[in-house]
C-alpha cells in the first residue's frame, strides 16, 4: 500500500534515481499505482514530470502516465512539479511521437484530466508527427460531446475569433475536417458543437464528400 511504501521509503535524493529493471523511476510506479502523497514527495526530492522511462523507444514520461489513468490527485501532485509551472508550454512536452499529456488524456476520455492540463496551459491544437491534435482525438471519442465541449470553451476564452474559425474548419490528417470526423464517429452532439462554434457544414474533404455526405454513407 502507499502508506507502508511511504513508510519505509529512503527520504534522500537518491530515491529519485531509483529504477525497475525495464527502467520505470519510482514515479511512474506512483503514478500506475495511484499514490499521490509519494508523488508528491518525489517531486520534492527533485523527480521530474516529464522524465521518461530508461530504454523505453515511445518515452511515456509520468505525466503522460497520469493523464491517462482515474487518479486526478496524481496528475494534480504531477501538475505541482516547479518545472512544467516555470514554463507556459511544458505541460506540452511530447513523447517520441509528438503525443501530448493532454492528447493522452483526450484518447482516454479522462474529461477531469483534460480540464486540469488546459488550467495548465495545455494546447489543445498542438500536433503529434502524424499531425493529430488532442481536438480532432476528442473529434472521434466515444464521448467526444465532454470533451469537444470543453476544449471548443477554452479555445473560444484563449483565441481570437479568426484564429478559432481557421482552426475548425482546418483539414486533419486523411484530408478529413474536425466535423467529418466527428460525424463519422457518430458523435452527433460533437458535431453540433463544432458546428455552434464555427464549422463549416459545407466543407468538403479531400474526396469533395460535405459532412452530409459522411453522414449518408454511415447509414448505409
Amino acid at each position: 500500500t502507499e502508506r507502508t511504501t511511504i513508510d519505509s521509503f529512503p527520504y534522500q535524493e537518491q530515491a529519485v534515481k531509483l529504477r525497475t529493471p525495464d527502467g520505470r523511476s519510482a514515479l511512474h510506479r506512483c503514478v500506475e499505482c495511484g499514490w499521490s502523497t509519494l508523488a508528491a514527495i518525489l517531486i520534492g526530492l527533485g523527480s521530474s514530470a516529464f522524465e521518461p522511462p530508461l530504454g523505453n523507444s515511445i518515452e511515456n514520461t509520468p505525466m503522460h502516465l497520469a493523464s491517462k489513468s482515474s487518479h486526478p490527485k496524481v496528475l494534480k501532485a504531477l501538475l505541482e512539479d516547479p518545472k512544467v509551472k516555470a514554463s507556459q508550454h511544458a505541460v506540452d512536452v511530447g513523447n517520441a511521437n509528438g503525443d501530448t499529456p493532454l492528447m493522452f488524456a483526450c484518447a482516454s476520455e479522462q474529461v477531469g484530466a483534460a480540464s486540469m492540463l488546459l488550467a495548465a496551459g495545455a494546447d489543445p491544437l498542438q500536433a503529434n508527427l502524424q499531425g493529430s491534435t488532442p481536438l480532432s482525438v476528442a473529434a472521434t471519442a466515444s464521448s467526444g460531446s465532454h470533451l469537444m465541449r470543453l476544449l471548443l470553451r477554452h479555445m473560444e476564452k484563449s483565441l481570437s475569433t479568426e484564429k478559432l474559425l481557421t482552426s475548425l474548419n482546418e483539414r486533419c490528417p486523411g484530408g478529413q475536417p474536425l466535423l467529418h470526423l466527428a460525424v463519422k464517429a457518430g458523435n452527433a452532439e460533437a458535431a453540433g458543437a463544432l458546428i455552434s462554434a464555427g464549422a463549416d457544414p459545407l466543407q468538403r474533404n479531400a474526396l469533395g464528400q460535405s459532412a452530409l455526405d459522411v453522414a449518408s454513407r454511415q447509414k448505409e
